[in-house]
């Protein structure tokens, strides 16, 4: 589903500096390729043909973003911090720092290209980080109806990926839990937090939390 698309010689509209950029405004192609020419040019970016926003995702606005660079087509995926959301605090600086190290020590996490901390710069701050192609599955996901083996498996993974990005030195996730006093009292903020976005009933989500 096409939202935005331009010619690959697109006019750069400037943004006036200070201005919140509206969601309609970030899927704007447009407006895009001016801020990667203006803010961005090591990117290299000559065109921006598309930008689809995901339907998928809590709160963090997250699109898909195809554009055309110095070293031939990309396919990138946007993340901006929200107005407002479920799981606050947002921070999306620190959250492209968690990717970078987690990437460093070779974790399957997407790869960060560039950063946008200055929110009157566009609008918002924002991540750009690599397009990881997959498939994504929910609990009552019909392909998983019958695959009680694939099933077991992604928990696995899930939860073996968990401990993984805790084992990572300097991988940027707050110290919650250093002892189990205090780790079942960050277990419970999760709980909360996931019941409150209507996510507990996800098998995965149950697994890893059943501490």
């Amino acid at each position: 589903n096409l939202i935005y698309s331009v010619s690959k010689e697109p006019g750069h509209r400037p943004l006036e500096r200070g201005h919140r950029m509206g969601v309609e405004e970030l899927l704007d192609a447009e407006a895009l390729a001016g801020y990667f020419t203006a803010r961005a040019p090591s990117l290299g970016v000559q065109a921006v043909n598309a930008v689809d926003r995901f339907s998928s995702g809590l709160s963090s606005l997250s699109c898909r973003v195809q554009v055309v660079t110095a070293a031939g087509p990309a396919t990138w995926v946007l993340r901006a911090e929200p107005d407002h959301g479920v799981i606050p605090p947002y921070d999306i600086g620190r959250e492209a720092a968690l990717l970078r190290n987690l990437h460093a020590a070779g974790l399957p996490v997407a790869e960060v290209v560039h950063v946008e901390t200055d929110s009157a710069a566009f609008g918002r701050r924002f991540a750009l980080m690599s397009f990881i192609e997959g498939e994504a599955y929910r609990s009552l996901d019909e392909r998983l109806k019958d695959e009680s083996e694939m099933r077991e498996g992604i928990r696995r993974q899930f939860v073996e990926t968990l401990a993984r990005i805790h084992q990572v030195q300097d991988h940027g996730l707050p110290g919650y839990a250093d002892g189990p006093s205090s780790a079942r009292a960050f277990v419970a903020v999760c709980r909360r937090r996931l019941a409150e976005t209507e996510l507990m009933p996800r098998p995965l989500l149950r697994h890893a939390l059943d501490v």
